[in-house]
C-alpha cells in the first residue's frame, strides 16, 4: 500500500462528498498489517473505521503474521457469497496486479457492494515487478475503468464510475464508483 494512495482517496471522497468512514466496510487484499510505502506497518483504513473487515487470500497473514477476517480466494464466489451486498465502502489498494483474472475480481467488488455503496481502487502502473505471490498486470485509468464497464465483467450494468485517473505519486491509478440498483436483480448469482 502506498501512503500516497490512501491520501488520494481521502481527496477523492471528499471531492465527491462521500465519507469513508460511514457503513460496513472491507478493505479487500489488505490486513490488520500492511507493507505501507515497503515497511510493514498498522493499515491506515483502521484509523476510517476500527470495525473494517480485512479480506485477504493468506499470503499477508503468512508473511507478515498478520491478522484478516477473512481468509478466502476472492475469485471463487462460492468463498464470498456470505459477503453478497454486505458492504457501504470497499477499499481495494494495491491488490488488482496481483489477480489473474481482474475483470472477475472487480466483479465481485461489486457484488460485495450494497446498492449505493462505494467502491475505491488504488493500483500500480509505474512500479517494479514484485510477486506477491505473482505480480500480473498494470493498469492505465482507461485500464481501470475498463475492468469494471466492460460486458465481460457480468455486474457492470450495476456501476456507475464517477472518477477514475492518475494518483498523486504518478506511479498509480485509483477509481471511485457506486453501486446502482438496476432492477429487481441487483443480487442475481454471477
Amino acid at each position: 500500500m502506498r501512503s500516497a494512495a490512501f491520501r488520494d482517496c481521502l481527496q477523492v471522497f471528499k471531492k465527491f462528498g462521500v465519507d469513508p468512514t460511514q457503513g460496513a466496510i472491507i478493505d479487500v487484499g489488505g490486513t490488520e498489517i500492511v507493507y505501507l510505502d515497503g515497511v510493514p506497518a498498522p493499515n491506515p483504513l483502521k484509523t476510517l473505521n476500527p470495525r473494517i473487515v480485512f479480506l485477504d487470500k493468506g499470503f499477508n497473514v503468512e508473511l507478515l503474521g498478520t491478522a484478516a477476517h477473512e481468509a478466502v480466494d476472492f475469485l471463487d464466489i462460492r468463498a464470498i457469497t456470505h459477503l453478497a451486498g454486505c458492504f457501504d465502502r470497499v477499499f481495494c489498494f494495491d491488490t488488482l496486479e496481483h489477480v489473474p483474472d481482474p475483470f472477475q475480481f472487480c466483479e465481485h467488488l461489486i457484488y460485495i457492494t450494497r446498492p449505493g455503496g462505494y467502491i475505491y481502487v488504488a493500483t500500480v502502473f509505474e512500479w517494479p515487478y514484485h510477486p506477491s505471490p505473482e505480480d500480473y498486470f498494470r493498469f492505465s485509468p482507461a485500464g481501470l475503468r475498463e475492468c469494471f464497464t466492460n460486458p465481460r465483467n457480468k455486474l457492470a450494468d450495476q456501476v456507475a464510475v464517477l472518477w477514475c485517473d492518475w494518483g498523486s505519486d504518478g506511479r498509480g491509478v485509483a477509481l471511485l464508483a457506486q453501486r446502482v440498483l438496476k432492477g429487481k436483480d441487483v443480487f442475481r448469482k454471477i
